[in-house]
């Protein structure tokens, strides 16, 4: 799913929603860069096990994220200022999308965005025995229904992050080998073009 990324809260108050932003946005900001393995499960609505992979995630603030999944194909997505890039090495494709209309579907990317008030006016958030709960106000446009956030208790860094797609399947991702506020070489965040590959670039006309 190239915007791979990426329950009613109406009975809860706006004070409650207030309170569990804003913890979630402090545990954010004590995360300045994030470096892990990853293993991924992807479920049906009736928990049936569709597909697993791994891979690794890089992050850093501000604004840069890659997420690059290694098994059983290889997929690469970097996100770096204005311009998102998402590379599918068995499609031989290269998806270049505008970051902040990614945003706009996906709460995702507010991981590397935190510091964006206006921008998560656009969610909700409660947190329930540990986990932060992200749901889209207006969901209409998002791919993405909800994005659980568990921290690790012992490094603050993520242990898990879970995501509720429109289609009621659930990608669960179990972070490891974790290295938090380590500095990382910037040309991680920087997309080279392969050789020989089609474009599709959707930042055209916007």
């Amino acid at each position: 799913m190239k915007r791979f990324f990426l329950s009613s809260l109406l009975l809860l108050s706006p004070m409650v929603w207030a309170d569990a932003k804003s913890d979630l946005q402090q545990h954010l900001r004590q995360i300045t860069s994030f470096d892990a393995q990853f293993n991924q499960v992807v479920t049906d609505e009736q928990n049936n096990t569709l597909q697993e992979a791994k891979g690794s995630l890089q992050l850093q603030q501000p604004n840069q994220l890659r997420w690059q999944q290694t098994a059983p194909e290889e997929t690469l997505l970097i996100t770096s200022g204005a311009q998102t890039y998402y590379f599918d090495s068995f499609a031989e494709q290269v998806t270049i999308m505008d970051t902040q209309s990614l945003i706009n579907s996906t709460p995702f990317v507010l991981l590397t965005h935190h510091q964006d008030e206006q921008l998560w006016l656009n969610y909700s958030v409660v947190e329930n025995n540990g986990v932060f709960e992200l749901t889209p106000i207006e969901d209409e446009q998002s791919q993405v229904k909800r994005l659980d956030i568990v921290f690790d208790k012992q490094t603050q860094g993520f242990a898990r992050i879970s995501i509720l797609d429109a289609t009621g399947q659930q990608t669960q991702f179990t972070f490891k080998d974790s290295k938090l506020n380590q500095p990382l070489q910037s040309s991680l965040f920087e997309f080279v073009l392969p050789e020989g590959v089609a474009v599709d670039d959707q930042t055209q006309g916007e």
